[in-house]
């Protein structure tokens, strides 16, 4: 994960991160299981690893005519960041500045990290 996300989570408001990290902890636990072995296999990147078996990429494909992305962002975490729109809201998340003098407000720039924290077994 990236020191600006992580830097864009610890700006969000400790009561909203806890409320994050008591949804992610409820996620399936095939799930958890999967996520927290990625992170060990790949702590640096774990994100950019393809999550999705061959196997069920082949049966959408049969099945719907289209694969679906390999990539973590673009299927499971989009279901994650959805997930975590259920108890805190874009809108809600402190601004994140980009180039061009642009700023927004989304999970995208956030949820690795409450991920992270959320699977820490301390």
């Amino acid at each position: 994960m990236s020191d600006k996300t992580r830097e864009n989570w610890e700006r969000v408001d400790p009561a909203l991160r806890q409320k994050c990290i008591v949804q992610l902890r409820t996620l399936p636990d095939d799930i958890k299981a999967d996520l927290t072995r990625v992170i060990q296999e790949h702590p640096n990147d774990w994100y950019a690893q393809d999550m999705t078996p061959l196997a069920e990429r082949k049966r959408i494909k049969a099945e719907y005519g289209f694969y679906i992305p390999d990539v973590f962002h673009f299927n499971l975490g989009m279901g994650i960041r959805n997930y975590l729109r259920d108890v805190v809201r874009d809108d809600e998340l402190p601004f994140v500045e980009y180039e061009g003098g642009h700023s927004y407000q989304n999970w995208d720039d956030f949820y690795t990290a409450a991920i992270e924290d959320a699977l820490k077994t301390d």
